[in-house]
């Protein structure tokens, strides 16, 4: 299937998630991140700011923060991402494409953060991801090393067992969900 009737597909099936459903699969999906040993060990983590029904990150900020780590979220700057460090829930601001922004002006290396996660629109089977279709973390983590894990964070739902991908595709390491872990 295509990337675009995926996403079609994939973005239908999270905006009909009714919100008692929506928060209690985003709790579980983020307990599973939780208890991975690259959560525990990470000083640097990074996560986004859900939209359009995305799998919530809240718990993971405030467990990062009490566990002492630090945590940066993406910020859009000129055509790239650049991830930005923050620990207060309300130094954020509408960016790029309508999502909240870290408002702090600290910027953090891609070489600095030991777990990215990251969400999706949908997810394969087999370690691909896939976005909005404008590229951002692709290009972002095209080169990065190998102490940063990517994990993509989703519902179950959006599993794919066949999902199109292309070279400048970059591969998951881990993919969470209300219901299972991937590792790759």
């Amino acid at each position: 299937m295509p990337k675009n009737r995926v996403r079609e597909k994939q973005l239908k099936q999270r905006r009909s998630l009714d919100l008692v459903s929506y928060h209690a699969a985003s709790v579980r999906a983020q307990q599973r991140v939780l208890e991975l040993d690259v959560f525990c060990r990470a000083d640097q983590v990074a996560l986004y700011s859900p939209i359009h029904g995305e799998v919530d990150t809240a718990l993971l900020f405030s467990q990062a923060l009490e566990a002492g780590k630090s945590v940066a979220f993406p910020r859009v700057e000129g055509g790239s991402m650049a991830f930005i460090a923050t620990a207060d829930a309300h130094s954020f601001a509408t960016g790029c494409f309508g999502v909240l922004e870290p408002c702090g002006t600290e910027h953090v290396a891609i070489d600095r953060l030991q777990l990215v996660v990251v969400p999706g629109v949908a997810f394969g089977r087999c370690g691909a991801r896939l976005g909005y279709g404008k590229g951002f973390y692709d290009q972002t983590f095209e080169v990065r090393p190998s102490s940063c894990v990517l994990v993509g964070l989703g519902f179950s739902f959006q599993l794919e067992e066949d999902l199109p991908k292309e070279a400048h595709d970059v591969g998951l390491d881990y993919i969470v969900t209300d219901e299972e872990t991937l590792a790759f």
